[in-house]
């Protein structure tokens, strides 16, 4: 037994060590990962960061179509609030003069230098670690360069056009889009790019601006293949390349605020009077129509041409909301201060059934723009053109709006006689029903619109 085991000792001290390659190789591996984990998920956070940047100045750009001091210049003042609230997005005192801070869309490409094949130095040439890490501000990427685009070209930063919801959401090399006709006016494309410029495209004068691709840190010193320096791309000179796109369309307004016209400028809100969809239908936009503070009657001379209702006015109005649960009782006599006029929103109300059980209710459907103007006892009410809203109205009813209706709707004697089940079904018709009309008004009768972000995935 001792000379067996004499025998096999040799053996055993051959292949001692063996494992520790292994992990070598194993350990290699493991930083190669995480080297392409580190860079590829900072790769996903700048495209996150550039995404919440042009979703807020597509809406932005939007905000106000229709107005006559919003589209001054060609649409140049929304461009540059969209351009304007892009920039602040990346600046944390609020102050573009000047920006000593490192919030932004990812590091610059001039933090991470080298030839892009096989060197590589943290910094510009001839900097120490210490002056860079002072000026790190320098580093990070924003969109101080954004251009207006004013030519509305395709590429451009931003872009004014008409979606097409039905259409392919993709963009081609040349950025255009099945889903978006730049012969429209109705909605707002925004782009951030960190490209190389592979077509010219992305640095143009007055239309485009690109920052560089991202680049690589820890996988840049990997074993990455490395291009000639000829070579139209590599990742290693060039980075990766991020895009972020966002299209807002005008769609129907669904909620407004509470309006305030003690501020300067007033914050533009619910009207003190709502108006039903075939009243509505009868009058002429720009039109100025008495209104009788008695009993709500809209009249031209002694003729009623419709009528209105007056409601509540001091608390949020949304699309579904049941006409009875805001109304209340005629006259009023302090619609408005004497001697003064007023822009509001003016909800729109229709009778709405369900086809299954037959519950009828009177809801809101949808806002309007008007003017109220008050000399003495006399009020006059005036239609307003169709807008996107500047202020003060969204695309969606608030949070628990389905709940809240069909509360409201229990007042109805058909609804409330309605087991769990089928109280159900009507809330989900008259809803559907509701959001219909709400978008027949918007499209056809001067409905108010709203700016909100659509699909532009690529």
């Amino acid at each position: 037994m001792r000379r067996m085991s004499e025998k096999v000792r040799p053996r055993q001290d051959r292949r001692r060590g063996q494992s520790l390659i292994l992990m070598f190789f194993v350990f290699l591996a493991l930083i190669g990962v995480l080297a392409l984990t580190l860079d590829f998920g900072f790769v996903m956070l700048s495209r996150r960061q550039m995404q919440t940047g042009v979703n807020t100045a597509a809406i932005e750009g939007l905000r106000g179509r229709g107005l006559a001091n919003f589209d001054a210049n060609n649409e140049t003042l929304r461009r540059n609030n969209a351009r304007n609230i892009l920039q602040l997005t990346y600046d944390d005192d609020f102050d573009l003069s000047t920006n000593n801070t490192t919030v932004g869309a990812g590091i610059d490409s001039s933090l991470i230098q080298g030839n892009g094949f096989q060197s590589t130095t943290i910094g510009p040439a001839n900097t120490t670690l210490s002056e860079n890490l002072a000026n790190r501000a320098n580093f990070i990427f924003r969109p101080n360069n954004f251009q207006l685009n004013a030519a509305n070209l395709d590429h451009g930063d931003m872009l004014v056009g008409r979606y097409q919801s039905n259409a392919v959401h993709s963009e081609d090399a040349a950025y255009l889009r099945p889903d978006f006709d730049p012969t429209g006016t109705t909605a707002f494309l925004i782009r951030m790019r960190r490209t190389h410029n592979p077509a010219g495209l992305d640095e143009v004068t007055d239309v485009s601006s690109r920052g560089g691709g991202l680049p690589l840190m820890l996988a840049r010193m990997s074993f990455l293949r490395a291009e000639d320096a000829s070579a139209p791309y590599s990742i290693r000179r060039d980075g990766v390349t991020v895009r972020a796109t966002a299209i807002a369309d005008s769609v129907p307004a669904r909620s407004v605020g509470v309006s305030n016209m003690t501020l300067a400028p007033p914050i533009v809100g619910a009207a003190p009077i709502s108006i039903s969809l075939a009243d509505w239908q009868a009058l002429t936009v720009n039109t100025s129509y008495d209104l009788s503070r008695t009993n709500g009657d809209l009249l031209t001379g002694t003729t009623v041409v419709a009528n209105t209702r007056r409601v509540l006015a001091n608390q949020p109005l949304f699309a579904c909301q049941t006409q009875a649960s805001i109304e209340q009782a005629w006259p009023e006599p302090n619609l408005l201060a004497d001697g003064t006029n007023a822009e509001f929103y003016a909800a729109i109300f229709n009778t709405t059934t369900s086809a299954t059980t037959r519950v009828s209710e009177d809801l809101l459907i949808g806002f309007v723009r008007i003017q109220l103007n008050r000399t003495g006892a006399n009020y006059t009410l005036t239609p307003l053109p169709q807008i996107t809203a500047a202020e003060n109205a969204v695309s969606l009813p608030a949070i628990g709006w389905q709940q809240a209706v069909r509360t409201q709707l229990q007042s109805n004697a058909t609804f409330a006689a309605l087991n769990n089940a089928d109280q159900t079904v009507a809330l989900a018709e008259l809803i559907t029903i509701a959001f219909q009309q709400s978008d027949s008004l918007a499209i056809n009768d001067n409905g108010l619109l709203t700016p909100a972000l659509v699909r532009a995935i690529r």
